[in-house]
């Protein structure tokens, strides 16, 4: 194993454990939030469980690409994207201040100029262009030559052609994060901010930097994502039957959650800019973030290790899903029991051993219906394991 492998399973490794301990450590604040919010407003907890679930599943394949496929190109960038998204998406509760009044609840979303938020927002960036990178590499490299035709805008198909190679889209990730940490300074140097004659006037002027810099983080941000939903779209049209059916979960995943994030963009957009009353639209914004990356890292798991979308290697076996079933089942069961008990015992007046009499009955009640369908599935996921084999 020569030494750029384990620098990569170094920095990846890194930026997991960070990921974790993002999540870990919100757990004590989001548990207070529970018992001071009132008890109708589930929304927020729910929100956090959403995002904790999401970041530790993008951590869980960040970890098994890192050590099982390390010389895939593409395998990297998707190791990488995931860890970048799970630290970030991982964080947001973080930067959320929720508050609840009664049975109003008012949510604030604020990143202030800390190592903490910056780091976030850096994360953010770094995800999207790995997204970037991931697209030209999988299922194969896409080059200048495998792409289509252009139709218009011939400069936009050499800006297209110049992202596919790794130079231009982590140097242009470099030049945005140092003009986000020291544009507002430089400009405010520059114009001599501290001494000017109108402090109004001087404070327009890095309003409108700090706006410029935002939509300029923006503006790269969707593009990314856009870039990378194309090339996906091209080279799946590029592959041959039997790579489609392999890169098929993970092309549909990326590209339903891209475009949930492109459509939450648009109602902001709308509501923003129009007198149009858009409270329904409003609510589905917030579910629309927070669905999507869950969307992607679903759909990215079960693309590699139920598809063998990247490699036939990393493709689960039948005693390994069987194993991970019984460890649901096994989870499951305790949850169960332990609310069950104490309902059983404190609302029933009955004693708490009854809750596990009744969790059993629930779980088998949930579960025997499934074992025929599981064993089906099993049998054909064994089936195919020996004609591979």
């Amino acid at each position: 194993m020569n030494a750029r492998v384990w620098l990569f399973r170094t920095l990846a490794g890194a930026l997991v454990l960070g990921a974790v301990v993002h999540v870990s450590t919100l757990l004590p604040r989001v548990l207070d939030l529970a018992e001071a919010l009132p008890s109708r407003a589930w929304l927020p907890v729910a929100g956090y469980a959403v995002s904790a679930l999401t970041a530790l599943l993008a951590c869980a394949l960040a970890a098994l690409l890192m050590w099982k496929a390390p010389n895939r190109a593409d395998a990297r960038a998707l190791t990488l994207f995931m860890a970048f998204l799970a630290i970030f998406w991982g964080s947001l509760f973080r930067f959320l201040h929720i508050d609840g009044s009664g049975t109003e609840v008012s949510v604030q979303l604020s990143y202030g100029g800390g190592w903490i938020s910056q780091s976030a927002l850096a994360a953010l960036l770094l995800a999207v262009a790995a997204f970037t990178r991931f697209s030209a590499l999988f299922p194969q490299p896409l080059t200048a030559q495998r792409l289509p035709p252009p139709r218009r805008f011939p400069v936009l198909r050499k800006l297209r052609a110049a992202t596919l190679r790794p130079l231009p889209v982590w140097g242009s990730v470099v030049t945005l994060l140092i003009i986000q940490n020291l544009g507002i300074d430089v400009v405010a140097r520059i114009a001599g901010v501290e001494t000017a004659e109108d402090p109004a006037g001087a404070q327009k002027l890095l309003l409108g930097v700090l706006i410029g810099i935002m939509a300029l983080a923006a503006g790269f941000a969707l593009s990314a994502i856009v870039l990378g939903m194309r090339n996906l779209r091209a080279s799946y049209h590029m592959a041959s039957a039997e790579e489609r059916k392999r890169i098929l979960w993970v092309v549909s995943g990326f590209s339903l959650a891209s475009w949930m994030v492109l459509a939450a963009f648009g109602i902001l957009i709308v509501i923003v800019t129009t007198p149009l009353d858009a409270t329904a639209l409003g609510a589905a914004v917030p579910l629309a973030l927070v669905l999507a990356p869950l969307v992607l890292v679903a759909s990215a798991t079960i693309g590699v290790l139920y598809s063998g979308a990247l490699d036939s290697a990393l493709v689960l076996r039948t005693s390994t899903i069987y194993g991970a079933l019984a460890a649901i089942g096994v989870v499951a069961f305790a949850g169960i029991e332990n609310a069950l008990s104490g309902i059983v015992e404190d609302r029933l007046a009955l004693p708490g051993a009854l809750g596990s009499v009744i969790a059993g009955a629930v779980v088998a009640a949930v579960l025997v219906p499934l074992r025929g369908a599981v064993r089906r599935w099993a049998k054909r996921r064994r089936s195919h394991e020996l004609r591979t084999e």
